[in-house]
């Protein structure tokens, strides 16, 4: 049973708290739909086919045919009088509609935008369903019409079974999440804040600055690679992260149009400045009194850099907490999602598994970011 098979049937039994309540439904909207041959043996399904056009009656604006899928589809399902030559009656024009409606307003595709005019989906298109007459022209030609080629005749292409599996669907889209969450973050630092850095740090600061960034960097593609693995493909740590990690993107505010939690990945930025920032300055005899002069002027770094001395008095074993320190601010997560962290990352330098150790336990020795906001960094 699909999303929209359960909500429906929730609206059915009159059990609002399912049919308002699931954010699935995005996961859909901007994931599945992107990889066609997915999306089509999703649709293949005639359940599947059914729930998501009865679904989108609710969820777009109104189609020229709406009437009509409502007297076909909707009174007889909730009669229970629904048949599976009703459901073939939504002809390539009535589908050709509602695709079209879908990509223009709830599966919104920034990328084949930004390929189209070279230029980021504005902010505005999300709000609206209006997109220039070529761009429409593109969403047809890149989606819709290959869709409903590989989907019709429906009497002959849908059927009661079908390959998808909306629980690896869900799976995958948060893996993806919290892989382009660290990448969007290295990239991110890489092309802007180092270069922003460099720009303000005195030229004594930039060699050591540039050497402990990329040495964190390293650190923090083992991680991913690591915490992909033990999250969504290790048995013990799999069932867990369902309702611990998921938790932690979904409360780092996941931006659907293209999966990534945009506070896990604030997060891991600061954190490698964190900690590039705590060697370059024990490397630099002069270094406190270089960035003391310099930084007390310049308004937009003074928060990130409140807590700078207590990064330096860290010992090395504990600047690795920082990450789960700065990730437990920004996500405001609870004991029991902190601990599973600790738990799963290796985060020493010799890679040996941090055990028996908790956030209660750590608490003291983690140092406190009063005011995580830096304009400069966009934090």
């Amino acid at each position: 049973m699909n999303i929209f098979e359960k909500m429906y049937k929730s609206k059915k039994e009159q059990d609002c708290e399912l049919f308002f309540m699931t954010d699935i439904p995005k996961i859909y909207d901007q994931y599945l739909t992107k990889d066609i041959d997915k999306f089509v043996e999703f649709l293949r399904k005639k359940d599947n086919f059914l729930y998501f056009i009865m679904s989108m009656l609710c969820r777009s604006s109104q189609f020229y045919n709406w009437e009509f899928i409502k007297h076909t589809l909707v009174n007889p399902y909730f009669a229970g009088e629904l048949s599976e030559q009703d459901v073939y009656k939504i002809d390539k024009e009535m589908f050709y509609d509602i695709l079209l409606k879908y990509y223009k307003h709830e599966a919104k595709d920034s990328d084949l935008y930004y390929t189209f005019y070279g230029q980021e989906l504005p902010v505005s298109m999300f709000l609206t369903d209006e997109f220039q007459s070529e761009y429409l022209e593109e969403i047809k030609k890149h989606y819709i019409l290959p869709i409903i080629n590989k989907l019709y005749p429906l009497s002959e292409k849908l059927r009661d079974t079908s390959k998808f599996n909306e629980n690896k669907m869900i799976k995958n889209f948060y893996c993806d999440v919290t892989k382009n969450s660290f990448n969007s973050a290295i990239i991110n630092f890489k092309s802007y804040i180092l270069p922003k850095c460099l720009e303000i740090f005195e030229p004594c600061l930039h060699k050591d600055f540039v050497l402990f960034s990329e040495k964190i960097i390293r650190g923090i593609e083992y991680l991913n690679n690591h915490l992909s693995e033990k999250i969504f493909n290790n048995q013990k740590y799999s069932s867990e992260g369902e309702i611990k990690w998921i938790p932690v993107l979904e409360k780092s505010e996941l931006r659907f149009d293209y999966p990534i939690a945009m506070l896990l990945k604030k997060s891991l930025e600061q954190y490698i400045f964190g900690y590039a920032i705590k060697y370059t300055l024990e490397n630099n005899n002069d270094s406190k009194i270089i960035l003391a002069k310099n930084f007390h002027f310049i308004s937009e770094f003074s928060s990130i850099f409140d807590f700078i001395n207590e990064v330096v008095n860290l010992k090395k074993s504990e600047i690795n907490y920082l990450f789960l320190k700065l990730l437990n601010r920004n996500c405001n997560m609870i004991d029991m999602e902190m601990t599973f962290i600790i738990n799963i990352f290796r985060l020493s330098d010799d890679s040996k598994m941090v055990t028996k150790r908790t956030y209660k336990l750590l608490e003291k020795d983690l140092p406190f970011i009063e005011n995580g906001s830096c304009n400069i960094f966009q934090w």
